[in-house]
């Protein structure tokens, strides 16, 4: 063990006793991966900006976490926004801020992967750079510094933080990532400059690096134009996984010492949606629509279970409720796990592909609440947004469900 391992796990322990939700900053969960750093070639910390219990939450996390660490050379290590207690604390005994498994300072990792979910974390990045002693703005960083990637959602929309990202992942992840790692580890082996590997990954789809592209503003702050530079290709077009049934999905996963905003297993049923309300941008960014066949939703149930100790299982997706099987799939699961009272939750049921048989089914194990969002109080409205459910939809899922 190194001499500042030994010296941060002190500095932890006698810590943890003042700060609020200690589990926050133990790591070594069951299901977690711990590889030495001193046998892999690439590093990659994962960090979410937010708080433990909701950055354990994330779906996205979690299958980033699976397929970098079957990597053998490469190692993925958690990293999430400290409490103003705990952060206090560190600026007050000058301690970095660290990954949990191996306790490795954030400038020490090759990548550090910040996930886009929401605007409101966008500070909270910035903070976690300093914190973790990294330089701030992309240009400030020398070949010694860790590369800092941004993905997830709101990468679609990288320009409000492009000075401070190296590069962004546009899309899907699970294929482009093991591209970069791999990039980035012949990168290594050359010795070369920090701007070869930049260059040669702006080649793959789905990645779009700020400084290659010189944008102009108008006087509202609006974007004019973007001219690429350097030969950079645009439109920089999203990754996309044709098959999610050929990806990994994760069925071993870090268990939270305390308990996350969804504490339960969640399988992801399909990815897109095709409905086009106009004020969702993730209908858009999610497309096309690729489902996974029923008998893997099942297998992967299965695994999560039989790993976890969950006693729900969250079937995901933007429209849960437009799975092609919903219904046959909900009845085997249910009747699979009669006996060991495992329950089945469904977000984002729409009113429109609500029925009374899927109600009686969700509910026959656990008593459970239903949210439904009309989302406007009128059918004009409602045809002005492209939500296309009528009245009768509306009144036909209240009483399905009474």
């Amino acid at each position: 063990m190194s001499t500042d391992k030994t010296k941060y796990l002190k500095w932890i322990q006698s810590t943890l006793r003042t700060v609020q939700k200690p589990g926050r900053y133990i790591g070594n969960e069951l299901g977690t991966t711990i590889k030495d750093p001193q046998k892999v070639k690439v590093k990659v910390a994962l960090a979410f900006p937010d708080t433990y219990e909701i950055g354990m939450s994330y779906i996205g996390f979690k299958v980033l976490y699976n397929i970098i660490n079957n990597i053998p050379y490469a190692s993925a290590e958690r990293v999430f926004a400290p409490w103003i207690d705990m952060e206090e604390c560190m600026k007050k005994d000058n301690v970095a801020l660290m990954s949990l498994e191996n306790y490795i300072p954030l400038r020490e990792f090759d990548i550090v992967g910040f996930t886009l979910q929401y605007e409101m974390s966008y500070t909270n990045i910035l903070n976690m750079l300093a914190l973790g002693r990294i330089e701030i703005k992309s240009e400030n960083r020398w070949k010694t510094s860790p590369f800092v990637v941004g993905g997830g959602p709101n990468a679609f929309n990288p320009e409000p933080l492009w000075e401070f990202f190296d590069f962004f992942v546009i899309g899907d992840g699970e294929e482009v990532i093991p591209q970069l790692i791999d990039t980035l580890k012949e990168w290594k082996e050359t010795g070369a400059e920090r701007k070869v590997f930049i260059k040669e990954i702006s080649k793959f789809q789905g990645i779009y690096v700020p400084k290659f592209y010189k944008v102009y503003y108008f006087k509202d702050g609006t974007i004019k134009s973007i001219d690429p530079v350097e030969n950079s290709v645009i439109p920089v077009k999203k990754s996309i996984v044709k098959d999610i049934e050929t990806v990994p999905y994760p069925t071993i996963t870090p268990i939270p010492w305390i308990e996350s905003v969804h504490d339960r297993g969640s399988v992801e049923i399909f990815r897109g949606c095709n409905r086009g309300c106009r004020f969702c941008s993730a209908g858009f960014i999610y497309r096309p629509v690729r489902e996974r066949s029923m008998d893997t939703i099942i297998h992967l149930v299965d695994e999560i279970l039989r790993h976890s100790g969950y006693s729900d299982i969250s079937l995901t997706s933007l429209s849960s409720g437009d799975y092609t099987n919903i219904v046959p799939l909900v009845r085997e699961l249910l009747s699979r796990y009669k006996d060991k009272h495992i329950s089945i939750s469904l977000p984002s049921l729409r009113m429109d592909s609500f029925s009374v048989e899927l109600a009686e089914m969700i509910s026959s194990l656990k008593k459970t609440g239903f949210t439904f969002a009309p989302e406007a109080a009128t059918q004009r409205l409602r045809n002005v947004i492209n939500k296309t459910i009528t009245d009768k939809d509306i009144w036909d899922s209240i009483t399905a469900v009474l």
